[in-house]
């Protein structure tokens, strides 16, 4: 299955597990929901900004070298990474605190 299929189902499925568990109070779901969500946007976040992944951007099926990369393409990976981690860093943060 393509990668970019595989993350957006796990994005929806913990929320939707974060999000049945919160409406029912069942603390270990929406625990588990959160953990999955944090860990999905870490990880796109260090294949976007670290590895500078930017088929996932492009459309493209194949990676093309960072040099031949148009410019905006390299901003919106590099801020678009940036986000995802931080973004992951925050719900891994309030998952446990």
């Amino acid at each position: 299955m393509n990668q970019r299929i595989i993350f957006a189902l796990t994005v929806i499925g913990s929320v939707l597990a974060a999000s049945i568990g919160s409406s029912f109070h069942i603390a270990i779901i929406t625990k588990a929901g959160y953990c999955i969500l944090a860990i999905a946007l870490l990880i796109a976040g260090f294949l976007m900004l670290v590895l500078k992944h930017t088929e996932i951007l492009s459309g493209k099926d194949r990676r093309d070298s960072w040099e031949d990369t148009p410019g905006e393409v390299k901003a919106v990976t590099i801020v678009g990474g940036l986000a995802c981690l931080v973004a992951g860093a925050y719900t891994l943060f309030q998952c446990f605190f």
